[in-house]
């Protein structure tokens, strides 16, 4: 049921799918499959999170175990590697295309706060890159800090969908040279100094 209710979040956006859609898609006879096994499709959504959090944690905690005995674990472009390298990497696969792109749906749409979605659904290696990137922005007032990791989560997440759309359509760059480019687009807009 996951996996359908994350193609048609991903083809039609999250405020266009019912439960009974994603029940359809799951090909399964009751309508009510949903809320039997969620209660909800905010609560599917937040099951959602949990489970592609779930699958890259042992992946994200091994890339911080590396950066650590290297001594680059306060490595911004390192970090930030690690942070998205695994949503794009996810993408070479069919259903990872799907998450990115339902990701994006997600954050577009006013319904959700995709922070806070996230915050709820992270795992510990989310938690240590965001303490340890944050931590790097000592040069930024706490206000800016704040939003440019908000804004920074979103512009990671629409590069892993745009990433996923090119690999769709044919046309798409190798995995690690896109991880590269979104570190750079990243790191650079951290490091941006603030604005007067």
């Amino acid at each position: 049921m996951i996996r359908a209710a994350e193609r048609l979040f991903a083809e039609k956006g999250v405020g266009a799918v019912s439960a009974r859609d994603i029940a359809k898609a799951a090909a399964t006879r009751n309508e009510s499959a949903v809320q039997y096994h969620f209660g909800s499709v905010d609560s599917l959504i937040r099951s959602m999170l949990m489970e592609r959090a779930n699958l890259i944690e042992a992946s994200r905690q091994a890339t911080l175990a590396d950066l650590d005995a290297a001594g680059n674990g306060t490595n911004l472009e390192k970090l930030i590697e690690a942070a998205i390298g695994p949503v794009i990497r996810a993408c070479k696969h069919e259903s990872g295309r799907y998450f990115a792109l339902f990701l994006v749906q997600l954050t577009a749409d006013p319904r959700y706060n995709i922070d806070e979605l996230v915050e709820e659904a992270s795992p510990d290696s989310v938690i240590i890159v965001t303490e340890r990137i944050r931590t790097l922005l000592h040069h930024l007032p706490a206000d800016a800090r704040q939003r440019r990791m908000r804004m920074v989560s979103v512009l990671g997440i629409n590069l892993a969908a745009e990433f996923a759309r090119s690999l769709t359509k044919g046309g798409a760059v190798d995995v690690e040279d896109a991880i590269q480019d979104a570190v750079v687009s990243m790191s650079g807009f951290l490091r941006a100094p603030p604005h007067r």
